[in-house]
């Protein structure tokens, strides 16, 4: 870890410490939305882990403050509402490792990350929307080859968004069958130490999800979603393509294959350096040594 990364760490866990009040979580993430934004150049990986750290952090300050909501005037907690809550922050995590997990293109992640803070209602819905009105109002103006290909790429939206939605189904019924689990579990073995209920815990997740990982509808939805977005970020960069080229930009194809032969002409620069700096070597004629006689 550089240092740069490990100042940002810090002042992100002394946030943490100082917060007391909700928009603690809320100011701690939109502070590190625009460090890590700055240090994504340097370090990408550690930029990443940053924001992770952040996200979660977020979420478990949420799941802390419904915890201490459930306590009565006995300070005892229902089970069921515990464990309701506890659902609800593990499909709040599921869904923020998928919306994460499976990048859109570039310029459409960005554009959902501004949409989601400015409204209430999923942005990829809003999105579409968004895009369909555009066809509309396109249609009389455009030639019928781009409009073919904005309405291939908005159904490629749509179809990653239903193939991001089935999943996190399936990630759902994976908690809700590992909840149901430790809930029998604890009916017939009550446990009053944290070590063993998260013991138990995990063991009622893994089993609850090695059971859906054999099911062919989680093996199928997963499969969906990988497919689908390989072909939202294939068909958005082929439409960048056209685009560019016909603007008479350079596409990022051209700028591969002139990268592919800049490396190439510097490869063969290097090896006709060290062949003259051999051969130069081989024509020098050696030293005299000085009581060398005639």
């Amino acid at each position: 870890m550089n240092e740069q990364f490990l100042n940002m760490m810090r002042q992100w866990l002394d946030q943490l410490e100082q917060g007391q009040d909700h928009n603690a979580p809320e100011e701690a993430q939109s502070s590190f939305d625009t460090q890590t934004s700055s240090a994504h150049s340097d370090n990408p990986s550690h930029a990443d882990l940053l924001y992770r750290l952040t996200r979660q952090s977020t979420q478990f300050c949420r799941f802390a403050d419904e915890l201490l909501s459930l306590h009565d005037d006995t300070g005892s907690v229902d089970s069921t509402q515990l464990l309701n809550t506890f659902r609800r922050h593990l499909d709040r995590l599921n869904q923020d490792w998928v919306m994460h997990s499976w990048t859109l293109p570039e310029q459409l992640g960005i554009l959902l990350t501004l949409m989601t803070r400015e409204t209430p209602q999923p942005a990829s819905d809003l999105l579409t929307k968004l895009l369909q009105q555009l066809l509309n109002t396109l249609e009389p103006h455009t030639q019928p080859s781009r409009l073919a290909q904005l309405r291939r790429t908005l159904h490629q939206l749509e179809h990653f968004e239903q193939a991001r939605e089935c999943y996190l189904q399936q990630l759902t019924a994976i908690n809700q069958t590992a909840l149901e689990h430790l809930n029998q579990h604890l009916v017939k073995h009550p446990i009053d130490n944290l070590d063993a209920l998260h013991q138990q815990w995990v063991d009622c997740y893994e089993q609850a999800y090695q059971q859906q990982l054999e099911q062919p509808e989680y093996l199928q939805a997963f499969g969906n979603l990988g497919n689908a977005a390989m072909a939202l970020r294939h068909g958005w960069q082929q439409q960048l393509e056209q685009l560019y080229s016909a603007c008479g930009w350079v596409t990022q194809t051209q700028y591969d294959a002139l990268s592919q032969q800049h490396h190439e002409l510097r490869r063969r620069v290097r090896v006709l350096e060290r062949q003259m700096q051999q051969q130069a070597t081989a024509d020098t004629p050696p030293t005299r040594d000085m009581h060398d006689t005639d």
